[in-house]
């Protein structure tokens, strides 16, 4: 027993060596080794360290001296100091955000009631990206002034946009002048060759000035073949352009005529009859009178 005692003491005495660091670490992650920053247990201990991140409500995390990070829930926490200064542990309200107010819409301008004349045509209103039949020719309809509006129709050419140009309560007569689809197509064909005739014309002309050394009957065959596509190309052209450019949309005019709604008032007017008998003069004593009713008619 003797022999093994210093044996004993010795092994106890290199394994207080081995873990000494170990207790020295503990003690600067849990108690008074000074740092910046310092997380205060609810078990009245206290972590020192750098804090890297703090969730309100979540966790804290914090960077020991050693070089390790410890990540410490949310409810084990009393109190944290950032460089001595204590921490708020409610977390901060987000501002709500506001949208900017919507612009107060445009007063209405009112409605106002719409005739068609010219064409047998239909009246279409822009609804958001769609257009939308309202009315037939000759319409008759109150509609909005505020809307955009086109004339169509079967075989004919839609007109621009357009909007109705009166006041509220007003009688707008439209004025229709109908491009025909069939005259658009035509314009096109015309345009598409009369326009390759006028190139290719003066070609001709040329080569039949070159062969000029043959016969003379070859030559007066090109040359009048030349002139011909020159004069068809032209007229071609020149038509294909009236054609087209007439065409290419449905003309509508506007007119106001605020007196109609008076004068289809002033029609419906009826005559007043009166009857003068009452004004006649006083019968003399013992006569007979003749009496009948007289009227007056007066408009």
């Amino acid at each position: 027993m003797r022999r093994r005692l210093p044996f004993f003491l010795a092994a106890l005495l290199y394994t207080f060596t081995l873990t000494a660091p170990g207790f020295a670490q503990v003690a600067g992650q849990v108690g008074g080794v000074p740092g910046p920053d310092a997380v205060y247990l609810n078990d009245n201990n206290v972590i020192r360290g750098t804090l890297t991140e703090v969730v309100v409500g979540d966790h804290v995390t914090i960077q020991l001296q050693n070089g390790q990070t410890a990540r410490i829930v949310w409810s084990y926490v009393a109190r944290i100091d950032r460089n001595g200064v204590p921490q708020s542990m409610v977390a901060t309200p987000t501002p709500p955000v506001f949208a900017p107010a919507a612009p107060p819409p445009a007063p209405s301008l009112g409605s106002a009631t719409v005739f068609i004349e010219g064409a047998n045509v239909t009246l279409e209103q822009l609804n958001g990206s769609k257009w939308v039949r309202v009315c037939e020719a000759p319409c008759g309809k109150s509609l909005s002034l505020d809307s955009t509006y086109q004339i169509t129709g079967d075989g004919i050419r839609s007109s621009r946009g357009f909007s109705l140009r009166g006041n509220a309560g007003e009688r707008v007569v439209l004025d229709v002048a109908p491009a025909s689809s069939g005259s658009y197509v035509a314009g096109i064909v015309l345009l598409s060759v009369g326009i390759p005739l006028l190139l290719i014309g003066p070609y001709v002309l040329a080569a039949a000035k070159a062969v000029e050394t043959g016969s003379s009957t070859n030559t007066t065959a090109g040359q009048a073949t030349g002139w011909a596509m020159l004069g068809a190309g032209a007229v071609g052209t020149v038509m294909g352009l009236i054609l087209f450019f007439s065409n290419t949309h449905t003309g509508v005019d506007q007119r106001v005529d605020p007196a109609a709604g008076k004068a289809a008032d002033a029609g419906k007017r009826l005559p007043i009859w009166t009857d003068l008998a009452s004004s006649r003069p006083s019968v003399v004593a013992g006569s007979t009178p003749f009496l009948f009713p007289v009227f007056e008619q007066r408009f």
